[in-house]
């Protein structure tokens, strides 16, 4: 069987992790076996796929059409980490609304793009972590690289890179979800992101256009400007893990803005690795419940991001900070090197509750001087209830 190294190639980076579009298409060659594309003496000629019904409705017209309908290299994309790609991936996204249309593929390479926004349901398959979105330069403040403002939504794992130093403001996400549309069952098996001017996951459902249903993989952040992970309002979130270094505020922070995000509730975190994380709920907006399986926080790990970021808890910073939490769980909580209490509870509007399963720390902290206990109603370490019906 002879096949042209075009058809071949994504075939191969599919196996980088995530599938390559689902449209290639084969025929039977007169010796019964499958071929590729059409046989001219001793060559394959590579394959030539027709303008679809759903790239005619959706306006988009081919300009390579030996790459399958999906592929962003069909409509343009040169991967090149100089030329703008911004086109090409809209188009993949807007063919792949309409009926019939194909799954999106971005393939393995560095595309430069501007902000890509999806708007409908659709599948986007990757070449894993070797797709790369790097951000053009000079965008306006608080230009996310993608936005995510469908329901029904899948991506596969993805890297992404941003500009840190020239970009304004603290708002540019790697990936943004939700704010101004309602937002139900997305996933993203995974995500790296370096030099972001903002977080690389940011997750913002309001009151009045909620975020549910959310399923991550593994994040991962590096000099990011502000945090690894933002959840300001959602309820139904699952996150793999998260970790990172050069951060500029926390490795986690649920955070709901005050006036209009959606209560932050029914949040699964499997492993955070890092310095600091917050659960800062606002007098009139509470988080409700949270569960972290496994925190490994280290005060040796505080570094600030490149420019550094105002609002930089440093050094002298906590481990947790945990306020107007209904109830934040820890399977295991593995605490080092920090001076004061590792966790704080300030008193606020809405006392929390805080459990910890198994906490780690250095043989000459005692739990009491771990925690600031002051905002809780209940606190229970090693299954020792320490404050609340049995406690003081």
């Amino acid at each position: 069987m002879r096949v042209h190294a075009l058809i071949i190639l994504p075939l191969i980076l599919g196996s980088c992790g995530s599938n390559v579009p689902s449209q290639l298409h084969a025929h039977e060659d007169s010796a019964g076996g499958m071929s590729v594309g059409a046989v001219s003496g001793s060559e394959a000629e590579p394959a030539s796929y027709p303008r679809t019904p759903a790239e005619t409705a959706a306006g988009v017209l081919p300009e390579d059409r030996h790459f399958p309908p999906g592929d962003a290299r069909r409509y343009g994309a040169r991967l090149d980490g100089a030329t703008a790609d911004t086109g090409a991936y809209r188009s993949s996204l807007l063919q792949a609304y309409q009926s019939g249309g194909a799954d999106p593929y971005w393939p393995a390479g560095t595309a430069v793009v501007e902000s890509l926004v999806i708007t409908g349901a659709v599948h986007i398959q990757t070449a894993g972590f070797a797709t790369i979105l790097r951000q053009k330069s000079d965008q306006a403040a608080g230009t996310p690289i993608l936005r995510v403002l469908a329901s029904n939504v899948a991506i596969g794992r993805i890297q992404f890179r941003g500009n840190i130093e020239s970009d304004q403001g603290e708002h540019s996400h790697a990936i943004e979800v939700g704010g101004t549309e309602n937002v139900s069952n997305f996933t993203l098996e995974g995500v790296r992101a370096q030099d972001i001017r903002g977080d690389v996951l940011y997750l913002g459902g309001t009151i009045n256009r909620p975020l549910q249903d959310v399923q991550i993989g593994d994040v991962e952040g590096s000099n990011i400007y502000r945090s690894v992970v933002s959840v300001t309002g959602g309820v139904r979130i699952r996150i793999a893990s998260i970790t990172g270094n050069r951060v500029g505020y926390r490795h986690l922070d649920v955070e709901p803005n005050p006036g209009g995000s959606q209560e932050p509730d029914d949040i699964e975190v499997g492993s955070i690795r890092g310095a600091d994380i917050q659960f800062a709920g606002d007098g009139h907006i509470p988080i409700g419940t949270v569960r972290v399986a496994y925190a490994n926080l280290d005060n040796s790990r505080v570094s600030n991001s490149s420019p550094g970021y105002p609002s930089y808890p440093g050094a002298n910073g906590f481990a947790a900070i945990v306020a107007n939490t209904h109830e934040l769980r820890f399977g295991t909580l593995r605490v080092r090197g920090f001076r004061g209490p590792a966790i704080h509870c300030p008193r606020v509007a809405q006392a929390s509750s805080l459990y910890i399963e198994h906490l780690d720390a250095e043989s000459s902290r005692t739990d009491a001087s771990l925690v600031n206990a002051e905002g809780l109603q209940r606190l229970e370490i090693n299954g020792r209830e320490l404050l609340g019906r049995g406690g003081r």
